[in-house]
């Protein structure tokens, strides 16, 4: 009787191994460029977070009293903030009488504008490159009433 010899194969071949580490490379290349974006939204967001704070807090000001002037002396300078206007409106509302009354609107940018050195930053690779999209932003034009409680130059 013959006897067969049986071939058992003990591992991986080589092309296995490199399948395998292919597709392990682009799994976290892809996690990589998911991590980038992901940064990138997170800085974005805390950048609108700050402006919309000062936003806020330039509003309060004005309801507390202070006047546009005493308001830019009085915050302290917010590198997102592009600008922000105060326009003296006529602050009539029914059944309550006049009212003093801006309208408040902030424009403020997402995007970091200069680098550490503060040379421009521009992105390549088919990525943003100046021009149109410089993540600047801006809010809805805002009315901020207050009564009349300054009395003329009495400190």
């Amino acid at each position: 009787m013959k006897t067969r010899k049986a071939s058992h194969k003990n591992g991986y071949s080589l092309v296995e191994i490199l399948v395998t580490a292919s597709v392990m490379m682009i799994a976290v290349a892809a996690a990589c460029v998911m991590t980038l974006v992901t940064i990138g939204q997170e800085e974005g967001a805390t950048r609108a977070s700050r402006a919309l704070n000062f936003f806020e807090n330039s509003m309060r000001l004005y309801q507390l009293g202070l006047s546009p002037g005493e308001i830019a002396d009085v915050m302290p300078q917010e590198p997102s903030v592009v600008t922000l206007t105060m326009t003296a409106e006529d602050g009539t509302v029914a059944s309550v009488g006049v009212l003093e009354r801006v309208d408040m609107r902030l424009q403020f940018r997402t995007a970091p504008d200069k680098d550490a050195d503060g040379d421009a930053i521009t992105f390549t690779a088919g990525k943003w490159v100046g021009g149109s999209n410089t993540g600047i932003r801006s809010t809805a034009t805002l009315p901020v009433y207050r009564t009349s409680v300054r009395a003329a130059n009495t400190y």
